[in-house]
């Protein structure tokens, strides 16, 4: 058995963990690998590659915060292995394990004792100016903002076809349940319990109705395009990252969004519920989410 661990560079705890565990492991006839998270941002080039010699790993540990867990998402949804977050930065919130408990986790995972999240994925299909298409997918949320600043931008929104007043603002967040605790709730959204399967469209720092969010079914498409504007183009980012090819001749003009078929596979291990979660860091403290 191989596990892949993914840790955040800046962390000297998370490093050292990592170091322990793969001593830890070796002794239980287990590989660790270590992968190196830039190597898993969007654009990054390496991202195939890393791809292709992880193949035989049977789960994706990620030893950080939010940020970090999301960029091990990338690998361990391309891999289809779940993936166990251990929380080393704040909130915590896409975790499965306090740092404390790193050691018994990775024991309950051999031992076939975690307990499996299933959480929905966003399909993405964005098309850019000079006509390609290039496909992602997403955990948390997608946004088409606006590149400028103090520039607003507009966004035309239709579902399944049919077009919703079009916000002005800074842009529109498409989240999944997941995500609904993170960009989106800050913009505004609502609180989905983890296992709702629709998702939810969220206009950013916009006035009027066109403000409201709105929660979409599980088969809804969803499409968004932004009204072309001499001074700015429209910037699309990825579960938090900015697209490096996003800006200039070739920029995103549209992009088609729906509830992936295949969902995120996320281990926990002695973590409290949903709604626990919630009020604790509603109350200003972190947990595993």
């Amino acid at each position: 058995m191989r596990i892949a661990f993914c840790v955040h560079p800046k962390l000297a705890h998370a490093t050292e963990q990592r170091i322990a565990c793969v001593k830890w492991l070796a002794a239980r006839g287990v590989e660790a690998v270590e992968v190196d998270s830039n190597q898993l941002l969007i654009d990054s080039p390496e991202f195939s590659q890393i791809t292709e010699e992880a193949k035989d790993i049977s789960l994706v540990c990620v030893l950080g915060g939010d940020g970090t867990i999301l960029r091990g998402t990338r690998l361990a949804y391309a891999l289809e292995v779940p993936l166990l977050g251990v929380n080393f930065g704040n909130l915590g919130f896409l975790s499965g394990a306090t740092s404390g408990a790193l050691f018994p986790a990775l024991e309950a995972f051999l031992a076939g004792e975690l307990h499996e999240d299933s959480r929905g994925m966003l399909s993405v299909d964005a098309t850019f100016s000079d006509g390609s298409v290039v496909h992602y997918t997403a955990l948390n949320e997608i946004l088409i903002g606006r590149s400028a600043i103090g520039k607003v931008i507009v966004v035309n929104i239709s579902v399944n076809g049919n077009p919703l007043p079009a916000p002005r603002g800074d842009g529109v967040i498409v989240a999944t349940a997941t995500g609904s605790t993170a960009y989106a709730l800050s913009a505004g959204g609502p609180l989905l319990t983890p296992d709702h399967q629709g998702l939810c469209i969220v206009p950013v720092s916009c006035l009027g109705f066109h403000a409201a969010a709105l929660v979409s079914a599980p088969s809804d498409v969803i499409h968004l395009s932004a009204q072309p504007h001499a001074d700015q183009y429209p910037l699309l980012c990825i579960d938090g990252q900015p697209l490096e090819t996003n800006l200039g001749e070739n920029h995103v003009c549209s992009v088609v969004v729906t509830k992936a078929e295949r969902p995120m596979v996320l281990l926990r291990y002695n973590t409290p519920d949903f709604y626990a979660r919630i009020a604790h860091s509603l109350a200003g403290g972190s947990h595993a989410h």
